[in-house]
């Protein structure tokens, strides 16, 4: 994402909101399932009951223009 609101906007979304994503021409919903702060190099473990699930990840600098951290969005496929 490179508008920098939609960046801001991620910290905003909690467990439970609703994704909507369009690409080639197909819709996809995604409901957040949790909100992680990474520190800087730091991996994103995944658990091990997701591998059969499908799952979208956003990633972005936090705080919003800063490199201080990593805030990732974890949300699962619902349709």
């Amino acid at each position: 994402v490179a508008d920098r609101d939609a960046e801001a906007g991620f910290g905003d979304l909690v467990a439970g909101d609703e994704i909507l994503l369009n690409f080639e021409g197909r819709s996809y919903s995604y409901r957040v399932r949790r909100k992680l702060f990474l520190s800087k190099g730091e991996n994103l473990d995944v658990e091990s009951d997701q591998v059969s699930r499908q799952f979208l990840y956003l990633l972005t600098c936090w705080p919003p223009g800063r490199d201080y951290k990593r805030l990732a969005v974890e949300a699962e496929l619902v349709y």
